[in-house]
């Protein structure tokens, strides 16, 4: 198993989104710690790309729609982390971009990202 780690935190403060491409990964396990807003869980494949002139990227992306994540602690599937929701979710590939959204005045104590590939 491959896996590459991934601390959102400063981006999701900042902003109220953090990024993250999930290409040539298998799934990704996001780690919510200290929310206080709703977070929601989008995907797209759309980076924006001008054909001819530019392959895109995770900056140009859009179109972004809900995806669900697994929720590890009971299993259910969810396509966002409720108020307080603090805990792991797990996201299958199923777009090239994953967006964690919570708005402007979103806020987190950690948000961490673990993308796998299974060898």
């Amino acid at each position: 198993m491959l896996a590459q780690y991934l601390d959102l935190t400063e981006e999701f403060n900042t902003t109220g989104y953090a990024f993250f491409e999930t290409s040539s990964y298998d799934y990704a396990v996001v780690q919510i710690v200290g929310q206080g807003q709703t977070i929601y869980f989008n995907t797209t494949i759309d980076s924006g790309a001008i054909q001819g002139v530019t392959d895109g990227s995770i900056l140009t992306s859009g179109n972004y729609y809900n995806a669900y994540a697994t929720q590890l602690s009971d299993g259910t599937l969810v396509s966002n982390s409720s108020v307080g929701g603090d805990g792991l979710y797990r996201i299958n590939v199923v777009g090239r971009y994953i967006r964690l959204g919570g708005g402007p005045e979103a806020s987190a104590t950690k948000i961490l990202v673990m993308l796998t590939k299974i060898s």
